[in-house]
């Protein structure tokens, strides 16, 4: 009898026995199929029944707020918009408008919200992340706004930042709110770090960056190229172990020159 192998069984020299392997492994395949067809039928119906209580929730008359993220977010400001809400259908909220009074508070960088079939209305609040602090108190987010101290936050160990402000006013002007933002664009976005962290910075009225580590080095940094320039002195930290009070400047090309004193040391940068 000739023995004949089959692909993912065992040989065998019974001529039934691959037949019947093969059922059971036909039945095996029908039986997975069917878990998936079930599957995905018990999403579809899970999605369509979130999706009814949603809209069920949108009929509902608001009978109650709910607010997520707001540790820094003014309170009484919250309360007297939300405060229009109670009582009116969630379909017939004016919610853009809830949210351009939500968004005066500069604490807030965004709003949703979400009709719950209780009659709850959950207002999901987003809020600005500071970045640098300021002297006089309050502090700066990534896009150069201008955030007002408030009780219960802390950005005392935050890096401080010294720069242009309007006259008469703790506001940034629109050139520096414009430089902080492309200043926090390049320092995520490239691989710099520092060990010590970074104390403080400084913005000149022509543009000119400076940083100041938590060790006392001086980093300058010019007004522009500072993803290239944070890249060179990146590769360069090791060999130049710089230590406090080195002066870094970063303003020439592909090159770190380093000044302490009267001594100056130049280092190419890749």
């Amino acid at each position: 009898m000739t023995k004949i192998r089959y692909v993912g069984t065992r040989d065998s020299e019974l001529p039934g026995a691959p037949l019947a392997r093969s059922r059971r492994t036909s039945s095996g395949v029908r039986r997975a199929k069917n878990r998936h067809a079930r599957r995905k039928l018990f999403l579809v119906l899970s999605a369509a029944a979130l999706g009814a209580m949603l809209t069920l929730g949108c009929f509902l008359r608001v009978q109650s707020v709910s607010v997520q993220g707001h540790l820094a977010a003014d309170q009484e400001h919250l309360r007297t918009v939300l405060s229009e809400c109670f009582g009116k259908r969630m379909y017939l909220l004016p919610k853009d408008e809830l949210r351009e009074q939500l968004l005066e508070d500069p604490w807030i960088k965004e709003v949703k919200f979400i009709p719950l079939p209780t009659g709850t209305l959950r207002v999901v609040v987003e809020e600005a992340r500071p970045v640098f602090s300021l002297e006089e108190g309050g502090a700066v987010c990534a896009d150069g706004r201008y955030l007002p101290p408030r009780r219960g936050i802390d950005v005392s160990g935050l890096p401080r930042l010294r720069a242009p402000r309007r006259e008469g006013t703790t506001v940034l002007s629109k050139a520096t709110r414009e430089l902080v933002r492309k200043l926090c664009v390049s320092l995520n976005r490239t691989p710099w770090t520092w060990p010590s962290g970074l104390s403080s910075v400084e913005v000149g009225e022509n543009g000119n960056v400076r940083l100041i580590t938590g060790d006392g080095v001086e980093v300058v940094l010019g007004s522009e190229g500072w993803d290239r320039r944070l890249t060179v002195l990146t590769a360069s930290l090791p060999m130049l172990q710089p230590g406090p009070g080195d002066r870094l400047d970063l303003r020439f090309e592909r090159q770190v020159v380093v000044t302490n004193g009267g001594a100056t040391r130049r280092h190419m940068g890749g």
